[in-house]
């Protein structure tokens, strides 16, 4: 019966459009000093979806871009004014790394690896 429901949820989860599909990257994060990370890229090719599930909650998944699971460490609800996406500055002008910043909880952030290249704000007037 369990096995059943969770393959129901994610087939639903599959069925649903995507509002936004970008090819990145999970990154493992490991705090450094002073309030820093240290990150490094995972292996496994993904791409991040938004979607709007059945009920129309907007989600944030990152899905495995080889078997199309969507991996339960990285599908999250998200309410407007409750998360953040946004460019991480690593040092290292080519990198390509964002952060997803949940305001309700400080301990939830994930950081990727966009695997293509998008302009940066300041890049565009150029």
């Amino acid at each position: 019966m369990m096995q059943q429901l969770m393959q129901q949820q994610q087939l639903m989860q599959q069925a649903a459009e995507p509002l936004v599909s970008i090819r990145a990257g999970q990154m493992k994060v490991e705090p450094s000093t002073a309030g820093k990370f240290t990150i490094t890229p995972k292996p496994d090719k993904g791409t991040i979806v938004v979607v709007k599930d059945e009920q129309g909650i907007t989600k944030f998944q990152w899905r495995n871009r080889i078997s199309d699971a969507v991996d339960s460490g990285c599908d999250h609800m998200v309410f407007p004014g409750d998360a953040k996406f946004t460019w991480c500055r690593t040092g290292r002008p080519d990198d390509r790394v964002v952060l997803l910043q949940f305001s309700s909880r400080a301990d939830r952030r994930f950081f990727f690896w966009l695997q293509v290249r998008v302009l940066m704000p300041s890049e565009e007037s150029r």
